[in-house]
């Protein structure tokens, strides 16, 4: 039942020895590569704290909460914040302290419409604390999505690797000029003046005047 059970989470069979995000073409340590568990669950509690607060705010206009409501106001302000904060700058405040960062699959930032899918999944916790083999949560596989490690002083995130396509050098056999190589180029210089074709340039004759 375990191995069962793991093979549909991690997917088809892999070398446990691989980093986590090898196979997205991730580096195993610093900026670029996965979140570790840990720095998400800190950002996670930082962001309970800040829904706390938020949930808290009417009390300075007399707005009081009834029994059990306050809760869910909580519950609210913290969903909101991830669907807002993270569509705006790709972090909450708990990610941006933790230097974390949500991205997309294919690089840069997550569409509001995927972050809204991953928030609302978020809310059933269960997809969040469900991993897989590369640590990520479903939540994130079924959006499309990357919690990276940035580094607290990053302004933009980093994208996953692709393989560096090759240069492209001369044409062989061609100078820079267009000139095919083995022909010198001709300068102005050389270039023979108009005129006649043995060169020189051709006297002027004077008209005899008739007497």
């Amino acid at each position: 039942m375990r191995h069962s059970a793991g093979s549909w989470l991690e997917g088809p069979a892999f070398n446990r020895s691989e980093p986590r995000g090898g196979q997205l073409g991730l580096p195993a340590e610093g900026p670029g590569s996965l979140a570790s568990p840990g720095a998400r669950l800190l950002a996670f509690v930082v962001d309970g704290v800040v829904a706390n607060l938020l949930a808290g705010l009417p009390y300075l206009f007399g707005v009081t909460y009834g029994p059990g409501e306050r809760g869910y106001a909580v519950y609210a302000a913290f969903l909101l914040q991830e669907w807002i904060l993270v569509s705006l700058v790709g972090a909450t405040i708990g990610k941006q302290l933790l230097g974390i960062r949500v991205v997309s699959l294919a690089g840069g930032r997550l569409r509001w419409y995927w972050v809204l899918a991953r928030t609302l999944l978020l809310g059933f916790l269960v997809p969040a604390v469900v991993w897989d083999r590369d640590g990520r949560g479903l939540h994130d596989k079924a959006s499309g999505a990357l919690t990276l490690r940035v580094g607290r002083s990053a302004s933009t995130p980093p994208t996953p690797t692709s393989p560096a396509t090759p240069s492209v050098g001369p044409v062989p056999g061609a100078q820079s000029n267009g000139t095919p190589a083995g022909r010198p180029a001709r300068s102005p210089s050389s270039a023979r003046p108009a005129g006649r074709p043995g060169g020189g340039a051709r006297p002027t004759s004077k008209k005899r005047k008739r007497r």
